[in-house]
């Protein structure tokens, strides 16, 4: 036995030398085999660990954006309700309460006090109508036709239902203009060419779109007798989306660039927003990806992932913001800069590779160390 376990082991004799032609000690065999096993193992667990490093890496960014958009949509609504709130205490003045109040013109004093309300608030409308829709007092453009809001779906609902309402909406460039000479301006964009961007015949966008409140007036004897309506045009007002940035992001940047973003969108367009074209200006009138365009407005859904924002790749979430006939008329957006979390994967990854690299070079000199003394202590087993 010991003497095939010695023919089996031993080094090749000088005939086997001459018939295979190279002698190949067999600590070197052993080294050689050691040393192919760590490279393949340490290889396969380099490509596993980096695919879910990078895995978990684009999770965790998602995941973050994913409750980003969720504060963003809080403070979305919060100003909203403030407007409801508004409308809704401003309807219960008890100088609108009186039905001769809305028959005729307001006494001076009352139009100044409803100015005020409008000025103090930073509302951009602030208007009174009578049960039938026609209007009474525009606070922002007295002066204007006492005509009827037939076409306002916001007003309509509260005179077809006698309860307060408040939600977006799109507002065309010529009730804009009997609100107030100055909103049409704010509203009109002419689109900028856009990377990414869907094909639109249109080349500009005339109607606003605003954050509207309506509520009922009823008299001392609980008879409906008018509405109050008032809103904000988010066209070119970035109130939303600054504080959104602030509250959420804090005004971090990375690399001179805003970490993060918030943008409203008309349809496809940038109305407000703090994402920066490359000359540093806001880049609004620029246009949405047709592929998140597609999956938002058409069909819907949320977008949770990365996607090309303007001149710049962002992990980013969209959602669609809905009229009162949930109806899609835009889209709310966050994102981050996707480059943080690109170099935060390179260096975990530089890491986890170097780690590896020394891992395994440390293995092969073990291997060398132990092969040799392995390999004489073998042999002296078969000698006994």
């Amino acid at each position: 036995m010991v003497d095939k376990f010695r023919t089996l082991f031993a080094p090749r004799n000088a005939d086997n030398s001459k018939r295979k032609g190279v002698f190949i000690p067999i600590a070197a065999k052993l080294i050689a085999s050691f040393m192919l096993i760590i490279i393949i193992g340490d290889a396969a667990f380099a490509v596993i660990g980096i695919q879910l490093i990078g895995n978990r890496i684009v999770a965790e960014a998602q995941e973050r954006v994913r409750n980003d958009l969720n504060s963003a949509r809080e403070i979305y609504s919060s100003k909203l309700t403030h407007i409801d709130y508004v409308v809704r205490f401003t309807a219960a003045r008890i100088f609108l309460r009186s039905k001769e109040a809305l028959k005729g013109s307001l006494n001076d004093e009352y139009i100044i006090e409803l100015m005020r309300v409008r000025e103090s608030e930073g509302l951009d409308v602030l208007t009174i109508a009578d049960k039938d829709g026609f209007i009474v007092l525009r606070t922002s453009n007295p002066e204007s036709p006492k005509d009827k809001l037939y076409y306002d779906e916001i007003i309509q609902s509260v005179i077809r239902t006698q309860q307060p309402v408040a939600t977006t909406t799109i507002v065309s460039a010529d009730q804009l203009r009997k609100e107030s000479y100055l909103l049409p301006g704010k509203a009109h964009f002419e689109f900028i060419e856009t990377p990414r961007a869907r094909y639109r015949p249109e080349t500009e966008e005339t109607a606003g779109m605003m954050l509207t409140a309506a509520a009922p007036i009823f008299d001392t004897q609980n008879n409906f007798i008018g509405v109050v309506y008032g809103g904000i045009l988010l066209n070119r007002n970035f109130e939303i989306v600054d504080k959104i940035k602030q509250t959420v992001f804090q005004n971090v940047v990375y690399q001179g660039k805003d970490i993060g973003t918030a943008t409203i969108f008309q349809d496809d367009v940038r109305i407000s927003t703090n994402v920066r074209n490359n000359d540093g200006s806001r880049a609004i009138g620029t246009r949405l990806a047709e592929d998140v365009y597609n999956q938002v407005v058409l069909r819907g859904e949320p977008w949770i992932g990365r996607a090309y924002v303007v001149n710049d790749w962002y992990i980013t979430a969209y959602e669609p913001i809905r009229n009162i006939k949930n109806q899609i008329i835009g889209i709310l957006y966050v994102g981050i800069l996707e480059q943080k979390y690109n170099d935060i994967k390179n260096q975990t990854v530089s890491g986890f590779l170097s780690v590896s690299v020394i891992g395994g070079l440390i293995s092969i000199a073990l291997t060398y160390l132990i092969s040799p003394d392995f390999y004489t202590s073998w042999e002296a087993c078969t000698r006994l």
